[in-house]
């Protein structure tokens, strides 16, 4: 596997001066979450593009990802807070979510640049309400050593935003036993952690997509407790129906209505799409479509919750890790 991203197995001392470098004085102690975090059933992420002020209907939590404030080499493209939501076209105090997902080049040049320019302080002065952890690359098809390594540089962003005065809601990756075992074992030792984050927009397959699934059920069996989840990406309606499902507690963080109202679709209360008259403002397509979206998601938490039994495990997982079980990459 190459790349500039890539570290690879094979250059040992590289790989040592990496870990120096992530667990010296990158180090920082775990920050522990002072109260639960409250998240509403949807979260639309704003796309640039729009060319008039979004108005929502109602108090609305917007998403943003981390591709949108930073710049190719990892700076943060943004002055001000203000800065922020006038080029996003939103109120000047509208509430937003970071979500940690980038291009793997952004994410290496910010890692690499971070300390020394005060980035994660400029990331602060943005005025975030709260944010997930950063999505360094833990794809199946990466080195070992990218993946273990990774997933531990996800876990620091997380104490990193919280020592920032930002909530954070750790992303988790796995992709086989091992993976799995450390993410319960690291949930166990975290026992602030309520709520965390899942990237489901790159399952393509059906059968794949409801791995997921399942591995909602089995983290919140083998956590020990009853954890939330944001799960962002999912896009079809089945695929909002089926996360939604499963548990009252679950958000959905997705970009589909604002992007479909640039393309000047309308989005209907069951989220199917009709294409609007040309002469309607896409910023008011916009509004209609995060109310459609709000509403159906809404309906799953206002449900009373219903038991859940846990269909996979860590015992699921060691079978699937002996050939038994097909284990879905994991990847951005």
């Amino acid at each position: 596997m190459q790349g500039a991203s890539v570290i690879g197995c094979l250059d040992a001392k590289k790989q040592s001066d990496l870990y120096a470098d992530l667990h010296g004085w990158r180090l920082t102690t775990p920050q522990k979450l002072d109260a639960e975090i409250i998240i509403p059933p949807f979260i639309p992420e704003v796309q640039r593009g729009l060319r008039k002020p979004i108005f929502p209907k109602r108090e609305t939590l917007f998403g943003v990802s981390l591709s949108t404030i930073l710049e190719t080499k990892g700076y943060v493209r943004y002055k001000s807070a203000e800065h922020l939501r006038a080029q996003l076209r939103l109120p000047s105090d509208a509430r937003l979510m970071l979500i940690g997902t980038a291009s793997d080049y952004s994410l290496e040049e910010f890692w690499r640049r971070s300390e020394s320019k005060s980035l994660w302080t400029r990331i602060a002065s943005l005025r975030f309400e709260l944010a997930t952890s950063f999505t360094y690359s833990v794809w199946e098809k990466n080195p070992r050593f990218d993946q273990i390594y990774n997933q531990e540089r996800n876990f620091v962003t997380h104490d990193y935003l919280i020592s920032h005065g930002i909530p954070s809601v750790p992303f988790l990756f796995f992709h086989d036993n091992r993976d799995y075992e450390s993410v319960v074992s690291w949930l166990q030792r975290r026992r602030d952690v309520h709520t965390v984050a899942l990237l489901a927009q790159f399952y393509e397959k059906q059968a794949a997509f409801r791995e997921l699934i399942k591995d909602m059920s089995a983290l919140r069996h083998d956590s020990g407790r009853d954890l939330g989840f944001v799960v962002v990406g999912p896009s079809s309606t089945e695929r909002i129906h089926e996360v939604l499902s499963q548990s009252s507690n679950t958000s959905i963080v997705t970009h589909q209505p604002i992007m479909k109202a640039l393309l000047g679709q309308r989005v209907l209360p069951d989220l199917s799409t009709v294409v609007a008259p040309r002469s309607t403002e896409r910023s008011l397509i916009a509004v209609e479509n995060m109310e459609n979206y709000h509403r159906y998601c809404a309906k799953f938490s206002r449900r009373p919750r219903k038991p859940q039994i846990a269909t996979k495990s860590i015992e699921d997982h060691a079978r699937r890790s002996k050939g038994q079980l097909k284990r879905v990459p994991a990847r951005r």
